[in-house]
């Protein structure tokens, strides 16, 4: 899986509305910014650099760290911290697939202890990503 990635985020809507993982509603963030209303999901992009040896970085819209990043088999799993939230609940647990120029994968909120956290209403706590490669590493 080592290359450049764009990466494609649709966040999943629980009751109909959508939140950040702090639990600010989107629409009160668009009444404070002034944008006109919400169709009911967000995307957000950005880019990953897949390099052996190296901390896995995803840039964009939003940035996090993929810890405990594996890659063997056409499967890919990692431990997402997003930059803007690092509080005890912020942890996210991404598993997918891959193929040699796409891949995919689910990204779900999850407590400390790595299982399931369920979202209370209007909290965003499973993502989609969508990756199509771009490029190889360079060192």
């Amino acid at each position: 899986m080592m290359g450049e990635w764009s990466i494609a985020v649709m966040d999943m809507v629980e009751d109909g509305k959508m939140t950040y993982p702090k639990g600010i509603l989107f629409a009160e963030m668009l009444e404070k910014e002034g944008a006109v209303e919400h169709s009911g999901t967000v995307a957000w992009s950005g880019s990953l650099r897949v390099l052996e040896g190296t901390a896995q970085h995803v840039e964009g819209a939003r940035t996090c760290v993929l810890q405990k990043f594996e890659a063997k088999g056409g499967n890919w799993s990692a431990t997402v911290v997003f930059d803007e939230n690092k509080g005890p609940d912020d942890w996210w647990r991404l598993n997918g697939s891959y193929k040699a120029d796409s891949a995919q994968c689910m990204v779900e909120h999850t407590s400390l202890q790595g299982k399931p956290e369920p979202a209370s209403p209007g909290f965003i706590s499973l993502q989609q990503w969508t990756l199509t490669k771009t490029g190889e590493t360079q060192q």
